[in-house]
């Protein structure tokens, strides 16, 4: 069995020493509405380890548990906080480690992953960017080196993040220093303990108020917009096609004293005759979750249901300081399932292919009428019902209820005489250019009726 640990670098350019830099920390965090305390009334503690000329600073937690997305959370908002780069290291079970570097906004500029980490991310592990990367280099180091060692084979990955650590200037030891490591009496070694102060207990936010705030400040730059009204919805627009919507939904039935939400979303096309701003959250208008967008996983070989099962929702406390950092551990959390599904479908094509997959549109509705735009419809019809009979027939080795060796035949079936069928409609409605002229200036229509609406919501 091999160490499971999670802890992150600072960049500390200006290299301040302990004091100054626990000085600059402590001051930072007053201005997020933390005052240092004794540990035993803290709500957050850190653990900093220093070393010598060295340009990183380490710190860590007691409350970082393997795989938990509290310690990236933590990462990306000390990053924002400092105005400096922060590198949040993982380590799995000796085996290998992932290593997210957060640039000075606190988002997420690049990941690398070193050491055998095809069990635990299949075979496309992507590279670490060069351009990111690379100022980082120390005393000479080139990016050869670097890259040598990133992709070494290692019995113990400790081994390989010890030989990068000087690479990029950081200290040998400290990259693999965890929580429970951490020795008191040790020169080099602060703890951190931080409870609210008055000011920020005074007044209490709402849940919408802190989504606003929270996935405002990162959404708007990507380019969503939050719509005018009082409605939680921030939105995008691509080509004046696709329509990229978040918000949140917050769940009854918490706890006294919890709150429960998630975050969702949903991908529309402006030839959707039944897109509409003013629709309520709680009509459902808004389908995709980070739990339903890793459904879509249900066919590929790293799909795991215990994953899916921990997207289910977010909880908290509820007080301000946890709903706060709640709240921005599920934009983490989106950053990886939900906004990158969403960010997939950027097009006509892609949207189809996400339509044939969701629910096979009917013809007659004329709901969406994207078989007029898009060429290979017949192809992405034939791939989209490939996939679902894949996750089906993942369902069945899940042994999940409903699911049986008999109507999967039946399905295998059913699903190639519809697929027929329905290329063969659309097929004729192409032939036909009266029935195909008639359809297209419906679907300018609808298009010039929800652009109008978007510009009504100040979206575009």
């Amino acid at each position: 069995m091999g160490n499971f640990f999670t802890s992150t670098q600072i960049f500390d350019n200006e290299m301040l020493g302990s004091k100054q830099f626990i000085d600059k920390f402590c001051k930072k965090m007053a201005e997020e509405g933390y005052e240092t305390c004794n540990s035993d009334e803290c709500e957050i503690s850190y653990i900093l380890k220093f070393a010598d000329n060295c340009k990183w600073v380490t710190i860590t937690s007691e409350a970082y548990e393997q795989g938990n997305e509290k310690s990236k959370m933590d990462t990306g908002r000390i990053a924002k906080m400092l105005k400096t780069t922060c590198i949040n290291t993982e380590v799995i079970d000796s085996d290998c480690a992932v290593m997210d570097l957060y640039d000075k906004n606190g988002r997420k500029a690049d990941t690398l992953i070193m050491g055998q980490a095809d069990e635990y991310f299949g075979d496309d592990i992507p590279q670490p960017s060069e351009k990111i990367w690379k100022p980082f280099l120390f005393n000479g180091s080139t990016w050869e080196q670097f890259s040598e060692i990133q992709n070494g084979e290692y019995v113990f990955i400790e081994e390989g993040l010890s030989k990068l650590a000087p690479i990029i200037g950081m200290d040998d030891c400290n990259i693999t220093f965890a929580a429970e490591y951490a020795d008191e009496f040790e020169k080099n070694i602060y703890f951190l303990s931080f409870r609210q102060s008055n000011a920020l207990k005074e007044k209490k936010i709402t849940l919408k108020e802190a989504f606003i705030d929270v996935f405002g400040k990162s959404l708007e730059p990507l380019g969503y917009k939050k719509i005018k009204g009082s409605k939680p919805y921030f939105v995008r627009v691509i080509d004046n096609e696709i329509i990229h919507i978040i918000s949140f939904i917050q769940h009854k039935g918490a706890l006294r004293g919890e709150v429960k939400f998630d975050i969702i979303g949903d991908v529309f096309s402006v030839y959707n005759q039944h897109f509409d701003l003013n629709k309520k959250l709680e009509d459902g208008y808004l389908l995709l979750s980070n739990f339903r967008v890793y459904s879509y996983k249900l066919h590929e070989k790293d799909y795991d249901s215990d994953i899916q099962r921990k997207l289910s929702h977010f909880k908290c406390k509820d007080d301000n300081a946890s709903i706060i950092n709640e709240m921005k551990n599920a934009f983490y959390t989106c950053e990886r399932w939900l906004f990158s599904f969403v960010n997939s479908i950027n097009n006509i094509k892609n949207y189809f292919m996400f339509l044939m997959l969701r629910c096979p549109p009917l013809l007659e509705h004329k709901i969406e009428m994207l078989y007029l735009k898009v060429d290979n419809y017949a192809e992405i019809i034939a791939e989209a019902s490939r996939i679902k009979n894949e996750m089906y027939r993942k369902c069945i080795e899940l042994n999940r209820e409903g699911y049986t060796e008999e109507d999967y035949e039946k399905r295998l079936k059913r699903r190639e005489v519809f697929c027929s069928e329905l290329i063969a409609d659309i097929k004729e409605i192409h032939e036909n250019k009266e029935i195909y002229n008639k359809y297209k200036a419906d679907e300018e229509a609808v298009k010039e009726k929800n652009l109008e609406m978007l510009k009504k919501y100040n979206v575009i």
